[in-house]
């Protein structure tokens, strides 16, 4: 298990920069639902994105079984890559240019959630992320061709969704540490992430490309 977490570890760092879930805790914690909100809508992210790498940790077994070997696990790397690599340069093509920027009608939403809704968001704001998926099949991938048993298996996918989550449970330390100053500093990076929403989606886009590519093509050279 621990060579399939050095593995993991810079995908889980890239995942944890995703501005959408980070934006929504704060949102969440600036709804009347406060703490409640903001924690359960941590607990939607964290359990999506356990399940979403257990399931493709799962089905990469099998499928290496079937087929007899992990090339088509490579492949598939490789074409999420590239994917979301060409995705990086149309989200920073389609970026604002007079310099506005809006939230996501979802996303705005949050400030009048509840409890059970932001652990619903937590869910969906995995599920459908297309770079959230691509990122979490890459791992399952991973964890499929490094770990052979079950509970290591398990436990590389609940470290790894851990550890993408750290960033959205951060929040909720502030806003507990922090007390009556919170509102300011999480306004504050709220607004940030909101002015430079684009080019943070856009980075982390390109950085989960090459992740996914260089794991693919490490792949075959290993049987050079």
């Amino acid at each position: 298990m621990i060579d399939a977490l050095a593995e993991l570890l810079p995908m889980a760092f890239v995942l944890a920069l995703s501005p959408l879930p980070i934006m929504a805790v704060i949102l969440a914690l600036m709804a009347p639902a406060g703490l409640r909100g903001g924690m359960m809508l941590a607990l939607g992210r964290l359990i999506s994105l356990l399940v979403a790498v257990a399931l493709a940790g799962v089905a990469a077994e099998y499928l290496a079984e079937l087929s007899g070997g992990g090339a088509w696990g490579a492949v598939l790397q490789l074409l999420l890559g590239a994917g979301l690599v060409i995705a990086a340069f149309v989200s920073w093509s389609r970026r604002p240019r007079d310099g506005s920027a809006r939230l996501p009608a979802w996303l705005a939403s949050m400030t009048r959630a509840t409890p059970a809704r932001a652990f619903g968001l937590g869910l969906l704001v995995t599920v459908t992320n297309p770079k959230d998926v691509a990122i979490a099949i890459g791992a399952g991938l991973t964890i499929g061709a490094t770990v052979d048993d079950i509970p290591g298996a398990f436990g590389a996918a609940a470290v790894f969704a851990l550890l993408a989550t750290l960033t959205a449970i951060a929040p909720l330390v502030a806003f507990v540490m922090l007390g009556d100053r919170a509102g300011d500093v999480l306004s504050a990076v709220r607004d940030w992430l909101t002015a430079n929403l684009r080019l943070v989606v856009s980075v982390i886009l390109l950085l989960i490309g090459v992740l996914l590519i260089s794991d693919g093509l490490a792949f075959f050279g290993d049987d050079v």
